[in-house]
């Protein structure tokens, strides 16, 4: 009887010690359209709540029934959830509505979202369900960004979200030329409006040049009333650079040792997307340690012009270490790569992609060349990009070809999330 007792004991201590080494699984699901830091640290404070992140991305299908069409294709966004140091499992297509049946398929605690409002077609919450079985958490929502706000910033020519000293509007290449207008011309097209519907695009994007935010057509009762959604419109006021944020998003990087294989690569990083990441995933393959150096806005805006970059430095410097390649970032890397800087960071290897977003490039071996330290050194390499690459100008231009269906959705999509507003504050 001692034996059997000392070994039921054993047993309990053993099945306890298990129960408490369960991993808690916790659920984090989205759109995650023009991924940006504020869906980054949705994910890091959802991850911070458990020990495993799975990541529900919704179809095209499902967004364009709910909320209106999507910038980005399905596959796009599912591979730049995937490739977030936070996020440990990612499931395709997931339902807009998530039901308590589909946390236990896969195995799910609870679920996590931001304290903004998701409703369904209907006008309802989508995670009613989850929230009456008491298995649904909120987190604060990232203020002062959204892709509504993202969008904005791409069709009206504003530079208020730039974040640097230099007296960038000061200079010739800055002009405050809309980007509609840019990526007309480089497509061969006139900036003349050649439509009814250009002729208001434009009329409404010099209206609203002061807003970075996508407004929608102003009409008498739109103007009466200047009640805006929270959620769509970003929040009150702009992202807030801190330094806190640097530490939180940089969680988990190590130093490199004297035995690592630095690789360097530099860039705008702007609207980040896959075709950023894919090129990071392939230069990190070239050594042990990957260092990124993200240009100032100053630097970008001087080779691009218009109201380039679209994502302020801070914004772009996030996106980056975010990204599970990523092991450190310089932020505002200057143009040219220096002799001192392959010293000082032990650089290996420079990576360069053959697809670029820069019209002008200078001319191989010449000062303003930027690798042509390197390249006397033998430590660039240039990647292949795929055959139709996706870069920054071609998701404005997504943007630009489509602007009234993207303004129609998000003033449809403000409705609804006002109309819940008021509804919700009702019932409580």
């Amino acid at each position: 009887k001692k034996r059997r007792d000392a070994e039921t004991r054993l047993i309990d201590r053993s099945m306890s010690e298990t129960t408490k080494k369960k991993p808690i699984r916790v659920w984090c699901d989205g759109c995650f359209d023009l991924y940006h830091m504020g869906h980054a640290n949705m994910l890091r404070r959802a991850r911070e709540l458990g020990d495993v992140l799975v990541v529900g991305v919704h179809s095209d299908a499902d967004i364009s029934k709910n909320k209106g069409p999507p910038v980005m294709h399905e596959k796009e966004r599912y591979a730049a959830v995937r490739a977030c140091k936070w996020a440990d499992e990612v499931v395709e297509g997931s339902p807009w509505v998530p039901s308590v049946e589909m946390l236990d398929k896969y195995n799910c605690d609870f679920i996590v979202h931001g304290d903004d409002i998701v409703v369904d077609t209907e006008g309802g919450d989508c995670y009613r369900e989850v929230r009456a079985a008491g298995r649904f958490r909120t987190i604060p929502r990232t203020k002062g960004v959204s892709t509504t706000n993202i969008v904005g910033r791409m069709l009206l020519m504003t530079k208020e979200h730039f974040q640097t000293t230099s007296d960038v509007t000061k200079r010739p290449s800055m002009s405050p030329k809309p980007v509609t207008k840019l990526v007309r011309s480089r497509s061969g097209d006139s900036d003349q409006p050649n439509s009814e519907e250009e002729e208001d695009d434009n009329e409404s994007s010099a209206t609203d040049a002061k807003s970075n935010e996508l407004t929608t057509p102003q009409t008498p009762e739109k103007k009466k009333s200047k009640k805006r959604s929270p959620y769509t419109s970003g929040g009150s006021g702009s992202f807030m650079a801190s330094t806190q944020s640097i530490r939180q998003f940089a969680s988990g990087s190590r130093l490199a040792t004297p035995e690592d294989k630095v690789v360097y690569v530099e860039g705008a990083f702007d609207l980040f997307h896959t075709g950023h990441i894919e090129l990071l995933r392939q230069a990190k393959e070239h050594g042990t340690f990957l260092v990124v150096g993200v240009h100032d806005d100053g630097v970008v805006n001087k080779h691009r012009g218009a109201n380039y970059p679209i994502m302020n430095l801070h914004e772009r410097v996030l996106c980056v270490l975010q990204c599970k390649y990523v092991d450190d970032v310089i932020i505002g890397a200057p143009w040219r790569i220096t002799t001192e800087m392959v010293n000082h960071l032990n650089i290996s290897v420079v990576i360069r992609g053959s697809a670029s977003d820069t019209d002008y490039w200078p001319e191989e071996g010449s000062e303003d060349d930027p690798y042509k330290v390197v390249r006397d050194l033998n430590l660039l390499r240039t990647l292949p990009s795929s055959e139709n690459p996706l870069t920054t100008e071609g998701i404005i231009q997504r943007v630009i070809e489509h602007r009234m269906r993207y303004v129609k959705r998000n003033a449809a999509k403000e409705a609804r999330e006002l109309d819940s507003i008021e509804r919700f504050a009702k019932d409580e």
